[in-house]
């Protein structure tokens, strides 16, 4: 007596399109919308990071820290 398993949605064993009725197409997009919100997070999150790091910067240009 053997248990099946359910599937995965992620597991090799289904095709890749087709018998789905859009939803590869519709998590497609989904991913394309998430990485472009999570790119823009990360350049404002550099941008904020640069604004206060720069002073500290320039300074160190200036006069950098002796090495110990």
């Amino acid at each position: 007596m053997s248990r099946s398993t359910p599937r995965s949605p992620y597991s090799r064993t289904y095709p890749a399109s087709g018998s789905f009725g859009g939803l590869t197409e519709m998590c497609s997009d989904l991913h394309h919308r998430a990485r472009a919100l999570a790119d823009d997070v990360a350049r404002t999150v550099a941008k904020a990071i640069g604004r206060v790091m720069q002073p500290f910067w320039a300074e160190q240009m200036i006069r950098p820290r002796r090495k110990r």
